[in-house]
């Protein structure tokens, strides 16, 4: 069985929030899950998961993508239960500069 049930709509969801226009942006709560949540530029997107793994971790994988290139993928990991910034620097495997926000809004992560 696969389903969600939200209580207090969407907005009371995980969001990821996609703001870089040259990037595409893959998440899961599992690094290799069959569930996974696309943010292209300019879209917000609830994201959540099975009760049964839900206490277990707090753990939110991002596959960033290059839009122009898609050879370029940078992987990151981070603990949705913290507010923080990871900041990605461009290199020859990924050109692009990269700041990650998770932002707490009464336990909910907004993650841009």
């Amino acid at each position: 069985h696969l389903f969600t049930v939200t209580a207090a709509g969407e907005k009371s969801c995980h969001q990821l929030l996609n703001r870089h226009p040259c990037l595409v942006v893959d998440a899961g709560f599992e690094e290799r899950s069959d569930v996974r949540f696309v943010a292209t530029c300019g879209s917000q997107v609830a994201i959540g998961r099975g009760a049964d793994v839900w206490s277990s971790r707090s753990e939110l994988y991002l596959l960033l993508g290059d839009i122009q290139n898609s050879d370029h993928t940078q992987k990151l990991r981070l603990n949705v239960s913290k507010a923080g910034e990871v900041q990605v620097r461009s290199s020859a495997e990924f050109p692009l500069s990269v700041v990650v926000r998770i932002e707490l809004r009464q336990r909910v992560a907004i993650v841009t």
